[in-house]
């Protein structure tokens, strides 16, 4: 960008793509930082391992500079990348025998948690704790609604980019998203009770 505010052409990710097309190491890098976190926030969430996460990212980049020169245009680069790792995410799951899904904490054991906590120092813990909690329900989550909520929420995509990157119907993640809210809710009203839940 310009000191006037202008876009130059390396601020485009379509420019970028079209020079990493053509094999230009500058604008793999470029793209690489650009990109290379939400590669790796999308596949830790749902993998919950840093070290597939870090394999996830390498592996779908590797597989951008191949296949740029391919890239039609008919999505963003962004929603493009991000269906990339989706599928590298499958491969890396399937390679290391984890596809099933975790499994949960019962709402009694996490009640159990506080059950002998005094009421001021629940106060404390409940301010402290709810962040920590509402990732751990998150994890819970199905890969799917956690991927859909993810794409949605944290990467701000439309349901219309979140359908590509996961190649399912639009109404499909809709329905991911509703669900994996009102599990959410449900998973803290467990935990904290629905009083303590917004």
């Amino acid at each position: 960008m310009t000191a006037g505010g202008e876009i130059t052409p390396i601020d485009d990710d379509m420019y970028l793509i079209k020079r990493v097309g053509m094999r230009d190491n500058a604008a793999m890098e470029t793209f690489y930082r650009r990109h290379a976190s939400s590669v790796y926030s999308f596949a830790f969430r749902r993998m919950n391992d840093a070290a597939l996460a870090d394999e996830v990212v390498n592996d779908t980049l590797f597989q951008a500079w191949i296949s740029a020169s391919t890239f039609t245009g008919q999505s963003s680069p962004k929603t493009w990348l991000l269906g990339i790792a989706k599928n590298k995410i499958l491969d890396a799951l399937r390679s290391k025998g984890r596809l099933e899904a975790r499994t949960q904490d019962t709402c009694e054991e996490e009640q159990q948690n506080f059950a002998d906590t005094k009421p001021g120092a629940y106060a404390q813990l409940l301010a402290k704790q709810k962040g920590q909690h509402l990732s751990q329900c998150f994890d819970e989550l199905p890969p799917e609604q956690r991927a859909c909520i993810h794409l949605s929420f944290v990467e701000g995509m439309t349901l219309a980019e979140i359908a590509q990157v996961m190649t399912i119907p639009a109404n499909t993640v809709a329905t991911r998203i509703h669900h994996a809210k009102r599990k959410l809710r449900d998973c803290m009203e467990c935990i904290f009770g629905k009083g303590e839940v917004l």
